[in-house]
């Protein structure tokens, strides 16, 4: 889903997740939406965007989790667009906060937690008992499958989504990594278009189901 595209700077969602490009290369920050918030611009930040020429006053300045309270710094005409994605899928989230499928699949994941926490403690039961629960999750996750095929679709589309994303943080390190000099352009560019295909071999995969 396109959150924002102004020619340049283009704002795409998976999931919670915000992709930006800039001059159709992607940023190497993806923030979510679950923690991305407006925020004044430090005067790292504004020192840096006039370091570029840039005006701070046409920039607004977003607290998103970077190390070092480094701040991502987007066009204000983006702040509107990312607000109102925020609003949509923090209402998504209360609506599905009384979800049957969402409670059953909770409650599966529950049941292959206490499994692990079973297998790590000193129990006599820590072998036998994690594989009898870990069967029960299983039967119930199948189950899980034929009563709410949508939702189970959405989390494979998600799990597709996440891996998608990986192979593009991949495609960027192909092009920059080379440990011992051995590795010339021709072939850093080869491996980042594999894995560029990689990820739109599984969105295309997520976008079917």
């Amino acid at each position: 889903m396109t959150v924002y595209d102004d020619g340049r700077i283009v704002i795409t969602l998976e999931g919670a997740t915000l992709r930006i490009t800039a001059g159709g290369r992607p940023l190497s920050v993806s923030p979510s939406l679950r923690t991305i918030r407006t925020a004044a611009p430090t005067s790292r930040t504004l020192d840096g965007l006039r370091a570029q020429g840039l005006d701070p006053a046409t920039r607004q300045a977003w607290d998103c989790g970077l190390p070092n309270g480094l701040q991502l710094a987007l066009p204000v005409d983006c702040t509107a667009p990312i607000l109102a994605a925020q609003r949509d899928y923090q209402a998504e989230l209360d609506a599905e906060a009384n979800d049957p499928a969402r409670i059953e699949r909770a409650r599966i994941n529950r049941m292959y937690a206490r499994a692990d926490r079973l297998a790590r403690s000193p129990s006599d039961d820590n072998v036998a008992g994690p594989a009898r629960l870990r069967a029960q999750a299983s039967a119930a996750l199948a189950a899980w499958r034929q009563q709410y095929p949508a939702a189970a679709a959405a989390e494979r589309a998600d799990h597709l989504l996440a891996q998608a994303a990986n192979e593009d943080r991949l495609a960027v390190g192909a092009l920059t990594y080379d440990a011992d000099g051995s590795i010339g352009p021709v072939e850093q560019e080869r491996r980042a278009a594999e894995h560029r295909a990689n990820a739109a071999r599984l969105r295309a995969e997520a976008a079917s189901l």
